[in-house]
């Protein structure tokens, strides 16, 4: 069970940490199933994204319990922040006019 690593993107969240062909069974204490998901007590099924982006801050970090290659391995991964150029919602716009639209959820560029 748990989902499989493809790539890590440098200065991305698990880089450093991470590699190609880890499978990642369990994070925060959750196993993960082979979609990704996990049962969260309060919220029912979730998806593994939400240990990772949904409770975390930048530069806080996750333990987790990767395979690679078939030995079982604890980490903890890193919390990194998206660079602001890349971010299609900025994190602070207080100060200026957005150029984007939420609509039912999508983000609109």
């Amino acid at each position: 069970h748990g989902i499989a690593i493809s790539r890590v993107l440098e200065g991305r969240t698990g880089y450093g940490v991470l590699e190609a062909g880890d499978v990642i069974a369990e994070l925060a204490g959750h196993d993960l199933d082979d979609e990704g998901m996990f049962d969260h007590p309060r919220h029912g099924r979730l998806y593994w994204t939400y240990l990772l982006y949904g409770t975390t801050h930048p530069g806080d970090e996750v333990p987790a319990k990767i395979y690679r290659k078939g030995k079982a391995m604890d980490v903890r991964i890193p919390i990194r922040s998206w660079p602001g150029d890349e971010n299609p919602v900025p994190l602070d716009s207080r100060d200026r006019r957005p150029n984007y639209m939420v609509v039912g959820g999508m983000v609109l560029l």
